[in-house]
């Protein structure tokens, strides 16, 4: 075995456990980020095959402009139920019938494999996240370093603090202001919790 070899083990071995599920959780999102990047490279080149599902025609105004839509939502925002069940049947059918192709359109073209790639880096990442949550600290120094750690990386930062209080305006940016901001709470009572451990 080499200096540099046995010297790079020493090294690791002095790493403490706080240090190495950090450090886990930064590259799961350096992957992310890498996958990311290249589905958004991917969806540049073929734009229609971005999302799973195909867009389909929904209606033409008589001004000429066509509506599109993906899901039965997006025609129901247009032919409000429950007057468009005959309409809505025959979009359903359209959908069913044409998403194996495009997903055939997608595996070609890489997209679908880019795009599976993405989600697992993305739940990886999340899972490296929850277990620095879940960890005990064993000394003060590991606590320091969980606590600016998860600070630095929770799902919010509004209103110029980590849990500002002053939610958007918009209806749906206010449902997802809402939905991060609980998620970190439950982060933030997780390792309150992990940290009372610590201190029994």
């Amino acid at each position: 075995m080499s200096k540099a070899t046995s010297k790079n083990i020493t090294k690791r071995a002095r790493i403490s456990k706080a240090e190495r599920l950090i450090y886990d959780h930064l590259n799961a999102l350096r992957v992310e980020r890498r996958t990311k990047k290249i589905f958004v490279q991917l969806c540049k080149k073929h734009p229609d095959l971005e999302h799973r599902r195909p867009l389909l025609h929904i209606h033409t105004y008589s001004n000429g402009r066509k509506a599109f839509g993906r899901w039965v939502g997006d025609y129901d925002r247009i032919f409000l139920p429950p007057s468009n069940k005959k309409g809505r049947e025959t979009f359903l059918e359209a959908a069913r019938a044409s998403f194996p192709a495009h997903i055939k359109k997608r595996i070609a073209a890489g997209v679908e494999a880019a795009d599976d790639r993405r989600g697992r880096a993305g739940a990886d990442a999340v899972s490296a996240f929850h277990r620095i949550t879940m960890y005990t600290p064993r000394t003060t120094k590991e606590a320091g370093l969980i606590a600016r750690h998860v600070i630095k990386f929770l799902p919010i930062k509004a209103g110029g603090t980590v849990l500002g209080w002053c939610p958007p305006k918009d209806n749906d940016k206010y449902e997802e202001w809402k939905s991060r901001r609980h998620y970190a709470f439950i982060t933030l009572e997780t390792v309150l919790r992990t940290f009372a451990k610590a201190a029994n």
